[in-house]
């Protein structure tokens, strides 16, 4: 039965209404942006000249290749500024387009309360980690690109439209360009193809080659930009289980985490507490167990009911897998899962959910309806009333890590990062000391936490109570070069400089390409008069600065400035200058240079004749 205008405005309405009224408290109250973003927006390297939307897409500086997204917040920028409801509208009007095409995709599917799973999924508290956060409404922006292609592609088997097609291969490459999360929808289009028709034809599968290659051509070039060459690496010392079986059973726990957050959204977190994973113990393997026997019954019933279970429950799946632990992400050090990670996946399960639960209201009696359109209202009112408080704690980053403190006093990771965040946003050392505190004491043996504490002291210069924390840390992980170095520049402060000097061999050894353990040898060599010894740890640290191109203007900043020290003027004057042809902005690089100068004035003074002019003879 096909609806009438009117009815599709009206239902677009409500669903306006909805996440309008759910997400008031951003956009009409939020006045502060969270700790994250303005790394994205604000401060970015990509929104300081003309250049940055070139940059977003050719010379990326962040860790994940996301030029749609950034490109976005590139253009907001120029927009909103520093006005944080800007950035909150625009998420919000995100989010409300992908509830519309939500709607429209289930529809198509024939699942029955179609609007009803949009209009949940519109007001589900676990969308406001996306929608909430302005770094994060990447996700947003996916989802509505996803959809938008997914639509266009299922009207193309309707009725074929080669423009309809092109538009839907373009929209996904955006979708992708600006979260790879969704880089598996060529797969859920064919689920979703099984779930409407309970088959897939051959032309139907040779439709889907186009997008497979989009997928591919696109993760090819995010795997290219991210591979280290022209994106900051992610941390190599990410703390996950090595093992395959282990990490596919803590994929199977994160899998059942998502489901309950999906249907019971409850105690919600910037940061959860991570679960250990045993490959011996039962334990573990009863969530994998579990996993499996849904699947094996969805199959055993394909051909009836449980065609939609598996084609729903697997499209669920395919979208989680990217964020599945298979390959480490920068999150899991401090935990498995996220809100952001289940924002586009929980869609087909919402729909799934719905619409069994539609199927099973069919059949009750007028009393069983009451009760149960009761309970679907209760549910619905539930949801909203819990995200919009969730937007509410979303307005500043202390009520949103306060939050994250209240519903898990256990996990060490909140007090961690919100230490971090006080020390590099806010500059407040003395605050982030006690979050660092607090932190160890519920997880004594991380000696990441070791080392911001110690950095956290020495900028309060307080060397003597940064070398007890960083000596700890060594204990913890001796054979980790950063913390040799950090605990060798401690040294320098305190004097001690014979053991600086083995602290940054040590660091050297562990890392013959430190590039700053280095150069910091050959300047502690050049300040004990040792300049023979600082030669070949000065030219060491020059050659990996233009091997890597990392930190190169700084590198010959601080090489020209130990060769001043050692009076070698003219190789000095050649350094720094390098260093300001490399970066012009250098302050204490011009500084050390007109020093060099002024000292190559007073070893050869120009002639009295040269410097001085004929008064009978006016100035040009």
């Amino acid at each position: 039965m096909r609806e009438n205008k009117n009815e599709m405005l009206i239902r677009v309405g409500l669903l306006a209404v909805a996440v309008l009224v759910v997400y008031s408290p951003l956009v009409a109250k939020s006045s502060n942006f969270q700790w994250s973003d303005p790394v994205f927006v604000t401060q970015g390297v990509h929104n300081a000249d003309s250049l940055g939307l070139a940059k977003i897409w050719l010379k990326p500086r962040t860790v994940e290749y996301r030029p749609v997204t950034h490109s976005a917040f590139w253009l907001q920028w120029r927009l909103w500024g520093d006005w944080p409801p800007g950035y909150h509208i625009v998420g919000v009007l995100l989010h409300l387009a992908a509830c519309v095409l939500l709607w429209r995709i289930f529809a198509w599917l024939r699942v029955c309360g179609a609007w009803w799973a949009a209009l949940l999924f519109a007001v589900h508290p676990v969308a406001v980690g996306s929608v909430g956060w302005i770094a994060k409404s990447g996700h947003a922006l996916a989802l509505a690109l996803a959809a938008g292609s997914a639509l266009l592609y299922f009207q193309c088997i309707a009725k074929p439209s080669v423009g309809r097609y092109v538009a839907a291969l373009a929209l996904f490459a955006l979708a992708m360009f600006s979260q790879m999360s969704v880089m598996l929808l060529p797969i859920v289009l064919l689920a979703c193809l099984w779930w409407r028709f309970g088959s897939v034809t051959r032309l139907e599968f040779r439709s889907i080659i186009p997008f497979l290659c989009v997928a591919f051509v696109v993760g090819g070039i995010a795997i290219y930009f991210q591979s280290g060459r022209l994106v900051a690496p992610v941390d190599p010392d990410l703390i996950t289980e090595s093992s395959f079986v282990a990490r596919l059973l803590r994929a199977a726990g994160m899998v059942w985490f998502y489901v309950l957050s999906t249907v019971w959204p409850v105690k919600l977190a910037v940061v959860y507490p991570t679960w250990d994973v045993a490959v011996a113990s039962l334990r573990s393997w009863l969530p994998f167990v579990g996993l499996l026997l849904v699947l094996l019954v969805a199959w055993r019933y394909r051909h009836g009911r449980g065609r939609a279970m598996l084609a729903g429950f697997g499209s669920f799946l395919l979208l989680l897998l990217p964020v599945l632990g298979f390959v480490d992400l920068p999150l899991f050090q401090f935990s498995f899962v996220a809100d952001a990670f289940l924002y586009v996946a929980m869609a087909p399960l919402i729909a799934l959910v719905v619409g069994f639960a539609a199927e099973l209201y069919s059949r009750l009696g007028d009393i069983g309806r009451s009760l149960a359109v009761a309970t679907a209202v209760l549910v619905g009112c539930l949801f909203a009333v819990s995200a919009y408080y969730r937007a509410e704690v979303f307005r500043q980053p202390i009520a949103l890590w306060e939050d994250n403190f209240r519903q898990h006093p256990d996990h060490w990771a909140p007090h961690f990062i919100w230490g971090l965040i006080l020390a590099n946003y806010d500059g407040d050392d003395q605050e982030a000391l006690k979050q660092y505190e607090q932190a160890i004491k519920l997880k004594p043996d991380d000696w990441s936490i070791l080392q911001q504490a110690s950095l956290a002291e020495r900028r309060r210069n307080q060397p003597r109570a940064a070398l007890t924390y960083i000596d700890r840390a060594i204990e913890l992980k001796s054979d980790f070069a950063p913390l040799h170095y950090s605990r060798a520049m401690t040294l320098r402060v305190l004097e001690r400089y014979d053991e600086a000097r083995v602290a940054y061999e040590r660091a050297l050894e562990l890392d013959p390409e430190f590039i700053e353990a280095a150069v910091n040898l050959g300047i502690l060599h050049t300040k004990l008069k040792q300049h023979d010894d600082a030669e070949p740890h000065l030219k060491k640290a020059l050659e990996l600065a233009k091997k890597y191109r990392r930190k190169e203007a700084v590198i010959e900043y601080l090489v020209g400035e130990a060769y001043f020290q050692q009076g070698k003027l003219d190789v000095a004057e050649q350094h720094l200058r390098r260093a300001l042809t490399i970066n012009p902005q250098l302050e204490n690089a011009h500084f050390v240079l007109e020093m060099v100068m002024q000292a190559q004035l007073r070893q050869h003074p120009l002639p009295e004749s040269a410097g001085a002019q004929d008064e009978s003879k006016p100035s040009e």
